[in-house]
């Protein structure tokens, strides 16, 4: 049976659309826009019945792929309107005075009018009501504000028709699902009758009452739909090429070429295009070459990708394929792309003659094998490390001597972050490392880079933290667009995962908060690796006949909160408390990876009677964190419950002190002064303890001491030394 599609066509009369908060038009703005037009004016006096169930029909159908045009966004203009809600005083014209005039702000998109938006559903059997839907949809005359005026068709086709549709619209096409780079309000089921409510709320919202011998009028809120939020993504396409001999032979070129090379297929390919589309030419040389770009044009640019070989320890570095990234709101299609990269030769010019004396240059082929794509743009993670050096957008201040040098780097940081900026990535991230040397033993230095109009000081390679994963490939700096600030997905995760709470928390709510997230914590994992029982010692902290996991050194998670100011829920592996050497080949490295994998998208963390807590992700804390330090005192965060029973005659404020020294050496730390800042009993006996550790020099954290360390007990936070 042939699989059919409902296919509407929109089209804004004007070039414009005033809407808030969604581009493209959300599918829950256009079905509330086409009930309105259904019902509305001259429909009301209908038989409500027949619609009413075409639109419950539709509500439960998923959500549609929309093709957009390209837009730019206007200059703010705010206006000044009076409110014009009489009723507010009774509708006595006098008291208009009253009525407090209102501003509103417009910043609309504007668009080529003749290009229309798309929706498309898939439709499953032979879509009965999706006839009956596309004359309702006819009677569409706004969609955004009511100063948005706009008229809709429709028809049934083969899905296969329709996704060729999509295809030729030529603007960015938004599909639901995916890793999503936004998310829009979609119907649901019973979005309909919510929208029926409201309206019907809405006409009632005044409501005159009697006070005493007066009357007052009361307003009523009429009650908001809840949409589904569905993420939408609209990937950018990556075309891929080979450099070759026009006789089949493989061409591979230096690295330190790499921008020498991503310049030449940038031009040849303006040339190519401009030959065969002249009107355009301004249209390419602002997209292709970047000559009179704006703003709204960098996420249209393309970007001229050389790529080193890597993935492997003996890889060489040198390029034998070229990426071009073509971002999702490009103007110029991929077809027009493939057809002018293909064949692209790319050997010498006699810039006096134009002719090409090598004969025997390399051409662009499209690749058949993508497998080193994935090298770049596999799985998204939250750590990258740079493989071309990064050109920053100023030159950072450079000086000998340690206080000159930690300026130097704390300036470069400044300017890599603000590189983040430039291209569209989170700038909360953390520049782990920045150094003029590769991380790869095969690499190529900054300042050996053939770096041609950019100052070598200002090339650096890098090492970002990001706090959630992000999906490459990543290209950050001045020059990413010509393939310099390549990142690509460092082999090591994070060994402390940390989410900062939105909401205080109270002391007493703590224990529970951690049982809270550590239960969230396996119940994600278990999911991520397809295991509802029996999980990994790591993260249960039980083997597998259901025995505590008492391995020494310790072998699985410790789970905390940091009640700070700004309070932290952590997940730590335990060779970060067991201060032991990291390693691929630890099976710690497989298990931290899983955990940052299954934690990413928590967001939300429901703690019973604690209460629930909306969570953000937190980049890995490092150097100078105040749980990490180096620092050399320390005083508790969370009480600290010594491991062993105090005898009867003992004194307990020197038991804990020995007991506090005794597990610091458990833990790999050298014995520091204890002091007992505050001590207490709990009902059975058991004692608690705040408590200060000095040590003779300064030591790293995280420190986790005490018998309930694995569930955040005995966590302690560097202060400054006596």
């Amino acid at each position: 049976m042939t699989e059919l599609a409902l296919y509407l066509e929109i089209r804004l009369v004007t070039g414009r659309f005033h809407g808030l908060g969604d581009w493209p038009p959300s599918p829950f703005r256009l079905f509330s826009a086409l009930v309105a037009g259904a019902f509305a004016g001259q429909w009301g006096a209908e038989d409500p019945a027949p619609k009413q169930a075409v639109f419950r029909w539709l509500e439960r159908l998923p959500p549609p792929t929309i093709a957009a045009p390209f837009t730019t966004v206007a200059r703010s203009t705010t206006i000044y309107v009076p409110n014009n809600d009489l009723d507010a005083v009774d509708g006595d014209p006098d008291r208009v005075a009253e009525i407090r005039g209102s501003t509103k702000t417009f910043r609309p998109r504007l668009f080529d009018p003749d290009v229309p938006l798309l929706y498309v559903w898939r439709l499953a059997g032979d879509g009965a009501p999706a006839a009956d839907l596309l004359g309702l949809a006819e009677r569409l005359h706004t969609l955004g504000r009511g100063i948005d005026p706009a008229f809709a068709r429709g028809e049934i086709l083969e899905a296969a028709e329709a996704e060729r549709r999509l295809t030729d619209h030529g603007g960015p096409v938004f599909r639901p699902g995916g890793a999503g780079v936004s998310s829009l309000p979609c119907p649901g089921a019973g979005s309909f009758d919510q929208l029926a409510a409201r309206h019907a709320a809405t006409l009632k919202r005044f409501e005159a009452r009697a006070d005493g011998r007066s009357r007052r009028t009361v307003f009523t809120q009429a009650p908001r739909p809840t949409p589904l939020l569905v993420p939408y993504d609209a990937p950018d396409q990556v075309l891929l090429y080979d450099l070759v001999r026009p006789t089949g032979e493989r061409v591979v070129r230096d690295g330190r070429t790499a921008l020498r090379l991503a310049e030449t297929v940038r031009d040849r390919l303006a040339e190519r295009l401009i030959a065969a589309m002249p009107g355009r030419e301004a249209e390419i040389r602002r997209i292709v070459r970047g000559e009179g770009a704006g703003d709204a044009d960098k996420r249209r640019r393309l970007a001229f990708l050389p790529l080193p070989s890597i993935g492997h320890a003996q890889s060489d570095f040198g390029i034998r394929r070229v990426a071009v990234r073509v971002p999702a709101e490009c103007p110029l299609l991929p077809d027009d792309l493939r057809w002018g990269l293909s064949g692209l030769d790319l050997g010498d010019v006699d810039p006096k003659t134009g002719e090409a004396p090598d004969d025997d240059g390399p051409i662009l082929m499209e690749a058949e094998e993508r497998g080193m794509l994935g090298h770049y743009a596999g799985s998204p993670s939250r750590r990258w490390r740079s493989v071309t050096p990064v050109a920053l957008p100023r030159t950072p201040h450079r000086g000998g001597g340690g206080a000159e040098r930690l300026r130097s780097e704390a300036d470069a940081a400044k300017a890599l972050l603000q590189a983040l900026r430039h291209a569209g990535l989170d700038s909360t991230a953390a520049a782990v490392r920045i150094q003029r040397e590769p991380f790869d033993a095969h690499g190529t230095r900054a300042d050996t880079l053939d770096a041609g109009r950019f100052d070598p000081g200002r090339l650096v390679h890098a090492e970002l933290d990001f706090p959630r994963p992000i999906a490459g490939p990543v290209v950050v700096g001045d020059g990413r667009f010509l393939g310099l600030g390549l990142f690509r997905p460092s082999r090591t995760a994070p060994a402390i995962v940390a989410f900062a709470l939105a909401e205080p928390v109270a002391e007493a709510a703590g224990p529970a908060l951690v049982a809270a997230f550590r239960r969230a914590l396996m119940a994600r994992v278990g999911s991520h690796l397809g295991q509802r029982d029996g999980l990994p010692a790591f993260f249960s902290g039980h083997e597998a006949d259901g025995s505590p996991c008492a391995a020494e050194p310790h072998a699985h998670l410790f789970v905390a909160l940091d009640p700070g100011p700004a309070p932290r829920l952590l997940a730590i592996a335990p060779h970060r408390v067991d201060r032991r050497p990291r390693g691929r080949d630890l099976p710690y490295e497989r298990e931290c990876r899983r955990l940052d994998e299954a934690l990413a998208g928590l967001v939300d963390l429901r703690a019973g009677t604690a209460g629930r807590f909306t969570l953000a992700p937190l980049r890995e804390p490092g150097d100078g964190d105040p749980l990490i330090g180096p620092f050399r005192s320390f005083v508790s965060a969370t009480p600290y419950c010594p491991c062993r029973h105090p005898g009867r005659r003992a004194d307990p404020a020197a038991f804990v002190a020995d007991d506090a020294a005794s597990a610091c050496r458990t833990f790999g730390l050298p014995s520091p002064v204890v002091t007992v800042l505050d001590l207490a009993r709990g009902r059975r006996g058991g004692l608690a303890a705040r408590l200060r550790l000095d040590f003779a020099v300064a030591v790293e954290g995280p420190i986790l001491l005490g018998r309930d360390a694995h569930t955040g007990g005995g966590l302690f936070r560097g202060v400054e030394g006596r």
